[in-house]
Formats: C-alpha cells, sequence, structure tokens
C-alpha cells in the first residue's frame, strides 16, 4: 500500500503542477494578447482606429465571410493602409492568438494570394487577389479582466 500511496500522491502533485502550468501559461497569453492589442490600436491613427474597432456586442462581430471582398463589403482597419509599425503590431497581435503553426500558416495564406491569382485562377480571373487586403478588427476594450476580441 506504501508504494501505491506514494505513487497516488506523485500522479495529484504532478496533475497540480500541470493544472497550475496550464493557468500561468493561459494567464501569460492572456496577458500577451491584451498587450499586443492595446499595442496594435495605439499604433493606429485616430480615422483607422475609428474603422477598426466596435463594441464587443456589434453586429459586425458576427459578420464574416471569406469571400471576395468586391462581393462582401469588409469593415476594420485595412492591412494595406497600415504603415510597417502598425503591420508589425498586426502580426504581433496575430501571433498573440495562434501557435507557431497557425500563425506560419495564416501568413502563408497571405502571402499565397497572388501566386494563387495567377495559377488557380489565371489572368481573366473575376477577383483580385491582394495579400494586404486583410482587415483587423478590435471588438469591445482590450484588457486581462474583460469581455472583447479581435479578427
Amino acid at each position: 500500500m506504501k508504494g501505491v500511496r506514494i505513487g497516488l500522491t506523485t500522479l495529484l502533485v504532478s496533475l497540480i503542477g500541470t493544472v497550475s502550468l496550464g493557468a500561468t501559461l493561459e494567464r501569460r497569453s492572456v496577458d500577451e494578447m491584451t498587450d499586443a492589442a492595446n499595442s496594435f490600436l495605439a499604433s493606429l491613427s485616430n480615422t483607422q482606429r475609428a474603422q477598426g474597432t466596435f463594441a464587443f456586442d456589434s453586429d459586425e462581430r458576427g459578420r464574416h465571410h471569406f469571400i471576395p471582398p468586391e462581393t462582401f463589403e469588409r469593415h476594420g482597419a485595412l492591412l494595406k493602409e497600415m504603415s510597417s509599425e502598425q503591420r508589425v503590431r498586426a502580426q504581433d497581435l496575430l501571433r498573440s492568438g495562434l501557435s507557431l503553426q497557425g500563425y506560419m500558416t495564416a501568413n502563408t495564406i497571405m502571402e499565397v494570394e497572388g501566386i494563387l491569382g495567377v495559377l488557380v485562377e489565371g489572368e481573366g480571373r473575376q477577383f483580385a487577389r491582394d495579400q494586404e487586403e486583410y482587415w483587423v478588427s478590435v471588438f469591445g476594450t482590450p484588457s486581462t479582466n474583460g469581455t472583447w476580441g479581435w479578427r
């Protein structure tokens, strides 16, 4: 029985350590994402901030499609209109919410827009493809203890 008790104690301590580590990592992720969102918003001009921020309960939060922008009006701060510093802040926000693999995948998708247009759709394509035609939107006020989101 002594061996079983030590085994259960070790397992319990390991589980508590894992849960505690998970909570620490989650807290760090929340802090990083909040900091990244606030840095991004601080880098925007007043006009860009007005275009890219919405109330959390706004209808805009649920209004998103992957169809071409020519057929669906997008709202948010447009990557194409951002300075290099603002783009870095947008990338930091994206990175804060994704795993390394997810972040690399998202960037690859954006980078191949032009290639897809030429190789897949050809010169007579109906819609333009542009790797800078992405919008960033923040819903609510980024904080570590409030309800907010970004797209």
